[in-house]
C-alpha cells in the first residue's frame, strides 16, 4: 500500500497524502484489516461531506442560591414574586393558575384535577379537610403539582417519566426560598403552608430523611410564630396533626 508524496519544491505545503488500498483478488473480502480501513475512509469522507451540529442533551442548573441562601428577597425583587390571587374560586374546581404563572398549561390543569379524581388517599383526606383548598392560593401550589405528577408516573403507573415532579419542585424550592429571605414573609402562614406540603410530597414518595428535614424547618417556623396557636386556620391547624 504505497503512499504518494508532494513533489520536491511544490508550493503547496498543504498537499493532500493519498492512500491506495488494493482491492482486488478473492481475498479482499476476507481481509478484516482492509475492510476495516475502507470503511474508515468512507466514514471520515462522510462526515466531512455531511457536517452536522451536536445537540445540547443537558441543561445545567444552579442550585448554588438555594444553598447558601444568596437568592435575592421577595421584598427587594417585587416583580420576581407572583401575585396572590384576588378571587377565591370554587373550592372542586378552582383556577390558580393564572396567579402562579401557569395560566394556559392545559396539562397544570391535568395535574390539578388528579388531586380530585379519588385515586390517591393521601389526597383525598388532604381535600376532604379543606387543606388543597388552602395550599392553592398559596406557594405550595407548584408542590401539590409535583405530587400529582408523581403519583401518576411512579404509583399508578399511567404515564411515563418527562422529570415533571422534580421540575415543579424546583419551582415551589425557589418561591419558598424567596419568602424565607424575607424578614416579613419567612414565618408567614403561606411558608407554614408551602412546608407542610412538602413534607406531605415527602411523605408520599417515601423519603423519611426528607420528611423529618421539613419537619425539622417547620418546626423551627412555628417557634417564630409564636407556637401552634398562632395557626388561625382550621384546615391548616388539621394538616399539621394529621
Amino acid at each position: 500500500m504505497p503512499t504518494r508524496k508532494p513533489r520536491k519544491g511544490s508550493n503547496n505545503s498543504g498537499a493532500k497524502e493519498f492512500e491506495f488500498i488494493v482491492l482486488s483478488g478473492d481475498e479482499t473480502g476476507r481481509d478484516p484489516e482492509t475492510q476495516r480501513r475502507v470503511r474508515s475512509v468512507a466514514q471520515a469522507n462522510y462526515r466531512r461531506q455531511h457536517p452536522y451540529e451536536r445537540r445540547q442533551r443537558t441543561v445545567e442548573l444552579d442550585v448554588t442560591p438555594l444553598l447558601d441562601g444568596t437568592i435575592q428577597s421577595s421584598s427587594a425583587v417585587p416583580s420576581q414574586v407572583p401575585p396572590r390571587p384576588m378571587t377565591i374560586l370554587d373550592a372542586s374546581r378552582s383556577d390558580p393558575f393564572q396567579s402562579f404563572g401557569f395560566g394556559g398549561d392545559r396539562r397544570a390543569y391535568r395535574l390539578w384535577d388528579h388531586m380530585y379524581d379519588g385515586t390517591c388517599p393521601k389526597f383525598n383526606t388532604l381535600v376532604q379537610i379543606g387543606f388543597v383548598d388552602l395550599a392553592r392560593e398559596t406557594i405550595a401550589l407548584s408542590q401539590m403539582l409535583s405530587a400529582s405528577a408523581w403519583h401518576l408516573v411512579h404509583w399508578l403507573g399511567c404515564e411515563s417519566d418527562s422529570g415533571e415532579d422534580a421540575q415543579y419542585s424546583m419551582i415551589s424550592t425557589q418561591n419558598l426560598q424567596q419568602r424565607l429571605n424575607s424578614v416579613a414573609t419567612g414565618a408567614s402562614d403561606e411558608v407554614v403552608i408551602a412546608v407542610l406540603t412538602s413534607a406531605a410530597y415527602a411523605n408520599l414518595i417515601k423519603e423519611p430523611r426528607m420528611f423529618q428535614v421539613h419537619m425539622d424547618g417547620l418546626s423551627r417556623i412555628l417557634q417564630l410564630k409564636g407556637g401552634e396557636g398562632s395557626l388561625h386556620s382550621p384546615p391548616l391547624r388539621l394538616a399539621l396533626f394529621w
